[in-house]
């Protein structure tokens, strides 16, 4: 529902001289305790508790103030230049600027983002 909503009504007015400047950046999502979770168990937290989590995994259209895409992962899938490589694959947009943290650098989000040209 998100991705047919935002691609229905995704801005494409504001721009660097002539890209859509895309920023890349994740999140972690405490959910409910539920040790019996595999798939969202995280590490104890700095003050000793057992947390669950997701990972949200975010393409934010800086410009034009509003996210093209998102990807949530499990604790057990997480894995952020993976998230980002899959958006750029399944991204729609042209002439884009990516800006990403630290968590994304890798060779391969290069690649996606040439093969995509």
């Amino acid at each position: 529902m998100f991705k047919s909503f935002t691609d229905d009504n995704l801005p494409n007015t504001n721009n660097y001289h002539g890209y859509r400047l895309i920023a890349c950046d994740g999140s972690n999502l405490t959910i409910a305790t539920n040790q019996k979770d595999p798939e969202t168990f995280w590490e104890r937290n700095q003050h000793g508790s057992i947390v669950n989590k997701l990972h949200l995994n975010a393409f934010y259209d800086v410009l034009n103030r509003i996210y093209t895409d998102v990807l949530v992962q499990t604790a057990a899938d997480y894995n952020e230049f993976r998230a980002c490589a899959t958006m750029i694959d399944r991204s729609k947009l042209e002439n884009v600027i990516l800006v990403a943290d630290r968590g994304y650098e890798n060779y391969n989000i290069f690649a996606h983002a040439i093969e995509k040209q």
